[in-house]
């Protein structure tokens, strides 16, 4: 998978870190785009905090709703 930086360039993508799924509490559509158009997606923790995500590509149609059952 590339990370693709404003400038178009691509970058090798780096592991930064490992949440346990028990500490995310959700991963939601903000309903804003990021340049070319694809979605920002927030992730909450459990103890309240987020972070918001610009997408590679858009997801396909039943992104989201798998993404709610996590």
């Amino acid at each position: 998978m590339n990370l693709v930086t404003s400038a178009g360039n691509q970058l090798r993508a780096e592991h930064l870190v490992t949440v346990p799924r028990t500490q995310v509490a959700s991963i939601v559509d903000t309903g804003t785009t990021a340049q070319g158009g694809v979605p920002v997606a927030r992730i909450t923790f459990a103890d309240g905090s987020f972070a918001d995500q610009r997408l590679i590509s858009k997801p396909g149609p039943d992104s989201w709703a798998v993404a709610s059952t996590l």
